[in-house]
């Protein structure tokens, strides 16, 4: 989550908005440290678009810059806040408060610095649901939901196997099966890793996935076991992958909560 916005003008701090209310810091002061650096990860980067950031510990500066109305966006996040994300919202305030300042921007004198507040409650109502939770819980609501599509996959899978069977051999039958398996675990570590909320989570129930299906396999469908065996690392690819990926993605819908 942004735990601080500030919006620096030619190095004064026009307008700032702190989440984590917890801090007490003069914005002025502030403002040309943040100044200074934020040139200086221009000049290194050797771009003065986009989003540039700096990891201090466990937090990270972002640095936006709008050009057209010379402004310098500055936010305070966690360092586990995907930049992708974080950019797309910076760049979301850049142009809400363009919009909603641009009668005293466009001015020679801009406004002075108490007028700027007015942008408060639009600030506020951008960074709403912008954040999730991760934890244990939805860590394990993500394993509760991939596996309920692992359950609804070994039911059409067993449907399957019975139809394919009267169709063409055997061998054949338990290849293409096994091929649907595969797509299917992605599938469903992918809704896991989302719903757990990280990429590191959705990894570990990726591979929780990996041994649940083992198990199936051996009490239930054991003449299986043989072709799994040969095509596990590939199957384990597949199921840590996709955790992986559905962590990642909603990393880039998603901030950390403030804490």
């Amino acid at each position: 989550m942004i735990h601080a916005l500030y919006i620096i003008d030619s190095g004064i701090c026009i307008y700032s908005y702190r989440f984590k209310k917890d801090t007490d810091i003069d914005e002025q002061l502030l403002s040309g440290f943040l100044t200074a650096i934020g040139n200086f990860a221009k000049e290194t980067f050797k771009s003065d678009t986009g989003l540039q950031t700096i990891q201090i510990q466990d937090e990270k500066l972002n640095f936006y810059l709008d050009k057209k109305n010379d402004l310098l966006y500055c936010a305070v996040s966690s360092y586990q806040d995907n930049n992708t994300l974080l950019e797309s919202i910076l760049k979301e305030i850049s142009e809400a408060f363009s919009e909603q300042m641009r009668e005293f921007l466009s001015k020679k004198q801009r406004a002075s610095i108490h007028e700027y507040k007015e942008f408060n409650p639009i600030l506020e109502k951008i960074m709403e649901d912008k954040e999730k939770e991760r934890n244990k819980k939805t860590m394990l609501l993500g394993l509760f939901l991939g596996l309920l599509s692992v359950i609804g996959l070994i039911i059409v899978f067993s449907l399957l196997l019975g139809v394919l069977s009267t169709f063409i051999s055997q061998e054949l039958v338990l290849f293409v099966l096994l091929i649907f398996l595969t797509i299917g675990l992605w599938i469903s570590s992918r809704v896991s890793g989302y719903y757990a909320g990280s990429p590191e989570m959705g990894l570990k129930n990726g591979i929780v996935f990996l041994v649940v299906l083992f198990v199936v396999l051996l009490v239930f469908l054991a003449e299986l076991i043989v072709y799994f065996i040969y095509m596990i690392p590939f199957i384990a690819v597949v199921c840590a992958a996709g955790g992986y990926y559905g962590g990642l993605l909603r990393d880039r819908r998603k901030l950390y909560p403030l804490k």
